[in-house]
């Protein structure tokens, strides 16, 4: 058992690493300076349903919103709870928004519906912990290591295959 626990550490802490990659999005200087090249070649040739609803962001702005609450929330884990859990929020919200994901497969939007999912059970368990803690100083808390969240990100393909989108387009957003 203490190898699969050290095993869903590692887990984790790949994926905040991984996804702070995503810091430099550009997104951050207005929706039209992270446009996501990687993404929108595929997205030009299969345009979603969303992209056609009048109230819907377009996909680049969907993409780059996502790609700038992904790397907040990865730079509020350097700070503490209360700054985490808003920029969780955020990045539930972000990803809600993105749905579906533009130009991808259908398991990247279940991933990323899963992503959502583990965003808001993280808030949930930070909230247990005093807003001023330091998230280093809670982030080895057990029930981290045992939420579902963290399952998913050590077994589930769909959320994988959602990770993996992140990498590839928030990088390319830069």
């Amino acid at each position: 058992m203490a190898l699969r626990t050290g095993s869903l550490l590692v887990v984790s802490v790949a994926l905040v690493i991984g996804l702070s990659g995503c810091a430099g999005t550009g997104a951050g200087d207005g929706p039209t300076a992270g446009t996501t090249h990687g993404a929108s070649t595929s997205a030009s040739s299969t345009s979603s349903s969303a992209a056609s609803s009048p109230t819907a962001a377009p996909d680049d702005e969907r993409v780059a919103s996502f790609c700038a609450a992904n790397a907040a929330a990865a730079e509020a884990v350097q700070g503490d709870v209360a700054g985490d859990i808003t920029a969780r929020q955020r990045q539930a919200e972000a990803t809600r928004a993105l749905l579906p994901v533009p130009g991808a497969a259908s398991d990247v939007s279940a991933g990323a519906e899963k992503f959502a999912a583990a965003a808001d059970e993280t808030v949930a368990i930070l909230r247990t912990f005093p807003p001023e803690s330091k998230v280093s100083d809670v982030g080895t808390d057990p029930r981290f290591l045992q939420s579902d969240a963290m399952r998913a990100a050590a077994s589930d393909a769909e959320y994988r295959a959602f990770l993996a989108w992140v990498l590839q387009t928030c990088m390319t957003t830069q």
